[in-house]
């Protein structure tokens, strides 16, 4: 996985330690060491989380999001 800074990814792991579960979506600010570890902001908090994660840790793959369709009454 390549990843750059400003890409869009996918937590494959909870970071419980960073208040974070899997699904949550955050862009990569930083890379380290030529993506042995990537500094990733999730701003679907609060405040903004920021975390330093392993390129196992997240996928470039955005989550799909369902939502159930009302049953029909008829």
């Amino acid at each position: 996985m390549k990843l750059k800074e400003h890409d869009v990814v996918t937590l494959v792991v909870d970071l419980p330690s960073d208040g974070l579960r899997v699904g949550e979506v955050g862009t990569v600010v930083h890379v380290h060491g030529s993506g042995k570890a990537f500094v990733v902001e999730f701003a679907d908090h609060e405040t903004p989380v920021f975390a330093t994660v392993l390129p196992a840790q997240v996928s470039e793959r955005r989550p799909i999001h369902g939502r159930r369709l009302p049953t029909s009454t008829r």
